[in-house]
């Protein structure tokens, strides 16, 4: 990379005026304070230069104080012979960085002495810009942001400064892998600042190592801060939601070392000061807990590199999970995976416990149902027995009857046979009175029939008797009445 900058810096050997009438494509303009360049300071650059464009300005120093108010790329050769001397103007900024997507790289920034009042370093009043491998210092403010979001804050090595590195009311930006030092406050939220990620820093010999008042939902993880008057202190912080209250910010995987107080708390905050298990909390120079055991509760058998009783930092923060020893990412990563396994071990114990605790209740209660069913098995036993026994005796019964039976049926038979020759000998005299009495009938029939005849005969007479008696009667001459005279 730094060959091809050089081999452009000798292509585009012409004058600032020759260049800056080039063409609208991206390029690459060089600066050089006393050697062959497209220009000599670093604001000539930027006054001539594109949107878009990159500047790449070669070692050595530059008394200048510098204003970008369009997307560029400034890169130095170096940070420690790329030089920006601020020293020649009070209360204003080396750089005032006035355009989003901006690149701040390579440089030494600094004023007369250190935390000089009225000497600022960077000014950033931009979006998704990048400032990164500079040395800024002997400033009152190193680098500060303003109602900016989505800024990278990158690699930089900030001090002694006022306050190395100052946000307020911003948010979604990113501070990592800075190195700040013997500054009065290292990194200061200050007011209104939220969803920022602070990370891997490291702050030594400041006062005050991390400030965060009036501020909420920002991650600080994996920060190196000691030697410090004061590690942390926190201000006013609340979190945004309504209540119940959620932790304000988050601390964790950060190692607060030989601070003479580790966390300033003011105004009851309330912090979230660990990452939960297997994760952990911070490392603290002062913690003296023991680690025999492990776990979320810390009651498991087994030291896992956390302690087993919480660091208590004031009533409404607590970090339950302290490390044991400074957090490392490359020896942090596979305790974790670590305390992984004894987690999920202890939850397969758990679960064979419970198994085992399930397995032997059923064994239990099959034992329980095979003596209840045995008992079972003995009553059927002797149920059954009883019953062959009655059926024994039934079937003896039955055959004792059957003869009884048999014999009283062959007795029935020949009563039936006698009965039935009686009643032939019955059916034979009853035909043969039937046969008499029909003759007697029939006889008697025939003089009843003759006599009826003689009697309607004698009756016919009678009445033809009478009827000529009683017409020989009627027929009779009256006889003559006598005269009175005779």
């Amino acid at each position: 990379m730094m060959l091809m900058v050089i081999f452009a810096a000798r292509q585009h050997s012409l004058s600032g005026q020759q260049v800056a009438a080039s063409g609208s494509d991206p390029r690459t303009w060089i600066v050089d304070d006393d050697g062959l360049a497209d220009f000599h300071t670093i604001q000539e650059a930027i006054d001539a230069a594109s949107s878009g464009d990159t500047i790449f300005v070669k070692n050595g120093t530059y008394h200048e104080n510098i204003v970008i108010v369009k997307t560029i790329s400034l890169i130095g050769e170096s940070e420690d012979n790329t030089l920006v001397d601020g020293t020649g103007v009070v209360n204003t900024y080396v750089m005032s960085i006035q355009a989003n997507d901006t690149v701040i790289s390579g440089f030494t920034i600094h004023g007369p002495e250190p935390m000089a009042a009225g000497y600022w370093g960077i000014s950033l009043n931009g979006n998704n810009c990048t400032i990164s491998k500079n040395i800024i210092r002997n400033l009152h403010y190193g680098i500060t942001l303003d109602r900016m979001t989505h800024n990278l804050l990158e690699s930089n090595t900030i001090g002694p400064c006022g306050h190395a590195v100052y946000l307020q009311s911003s948010s979604n930006n990113e501070i990592r892998d800075n190195v700040i030092t013997s500054s009065s406050g290292g990194i200061y939220l200050n007011q209104f600042n939220h969803n920022n990620l602070i990370e891997n820093n490291t702050l030594l010999d400041d006062y005050w190592g991390i400030i965060v008042q009036d501020s909420w939902a920002n991650m600080l993880r994996k920060n190196n801060i000691t030697r410090s008057d004061y590690g942390v202190f926190d201000s006013y912080s609340f979190d945004s939601v309504p209540p119940p209250r959620q932790p304000a910010n988050t601390f964790y995987h950060n190692n607060f070392q030989e601070n003479i107080q580790q966390v300033l708390i003011s105004y009851i905050p309330m912090d979230s000061w660990d990452a939960g298990y297997p994760f952990g909390g911070n490392y603290w120079s002062d913690y003296n807990g023991p680690d025999s055991y492990s776990g979320p509760y810390q009651n498991e058998t087994g030291f896992d590199w956390i302690g087993d009783s919480s660091h208590i930092i004031d009533y409404n923060n607590t970090d339950r999970y302290p490390l044991m020893t400074p957090f490392s990412s490359d020896i942090e990563e596979p305790r974790v995976v670590y305390r992984n396994l004894l987690l999920r071990f202890t939850e397969t114990r758990s679960q064979l416990e419970a198994t085992n605790s399930t397995l032997v209740g059923l064994v239990d209660s099959a034992r329980e149902t095979v003596v209840s069913m045995a008992s079972e098995i003995y009553s059927l036993d002797t149920t059954v027995a009883y019953l062959q026994q009655q059926i024994i005796a039934l079937n003896t019964t039955v055959n004792s009857t059957q003869s009884e039976l048999q014999a009283k049926v062959s007795t029935l038979n020949t009563l039936v046979l006698e009965l039935q020759g009686r009643l032939d000998s019955l059916n034979s005299t009853l035909q043969s009175s039937t046969n008499t009495e029909q003759n007697s009938y029939n006889s008697l029939s025939t003089q009843l029939s003759n006599i009826l005849s003689a009697t309607y005969a004698l009756v016919a007479t009678t009445v033809v008797l009478v009827i000529a008696l009683a017409y020989l009667i009627v027929r009779r001459p009256k006889p003559k009445q006598l005269s009175d005279s005779e």
